[in-house]
């Protein structure tokens, strides 16, 4: 591929997805680089960037650098482990060890089930507790169902 100067163009998959990738040379090494397929690649015509004449304002950048200092820390690489390949070696020294190795399924933890109206109730009636309102009190409902009617009874049916 060096001596000719071409790329290989190809198809990947990664994380289920395929993906196009470009097969090149790089110094002494092979380097496969994945691309973007093209309805990926929006238009840079939708996207508003400052220009010249609308220059980005001293605070906004004062701003912007103060945020990445504040979130800026030491990365220690060596500090970070890959899950999935941490989980597949502890799956292949059970298969190894003849221990049993079966598919679990995961659930999620379930969520707590919260009443919408009742929160939303009492918020309503907080808020009107610090403005000083005071909501009235129920009154009990003095309704009272009527009663059914007894159903008719149907005709009798005539001989043909």
């Amino acid at each position: 591929m060096r001596d000719s100067g071409l790329v290989a163009v190809t198809k990947v998959t990664m994380r289920e997805r395929e993906s196009l990738a470009v097969l090149r040379v790089l110094g002494d090494l092979l380097v496969l680089q994945t691309l973007r397929w093209p309805d990926e690649i929006r238009p840079s015509a939708g996207i508003k960037v400052p220009t010249a004449e609308e220059p980005v304002h001293k605070n906004e950048i004062a701003m912007a650098l103060q945020l990445a200092a504040s979130m800026s820390k030491n990365y220690v690489l060596d500090d970070e482990r890959d899950a999935y390949v941490v989980a597949m070696g502890e799956l292949l020294t059970a298969k190894a060890g003849g221990g049993d190795v079966r598919s679990t399924e995961a659930t999620a933890p379930a969520a707590p089930v919260v009443d919408l109206m009742a929160a939303l109730q009492a918020s309503i009636a907080e808020s009107k507790e610090k403005r000083g309102e005071t909501a009235p009190a129920k009154k009990p409902s003095t309704k009272t169902t009527a009663k059914k009617a007894p159903a008719k009874r149907a005709a009798p049916k005539r001989a043909s």
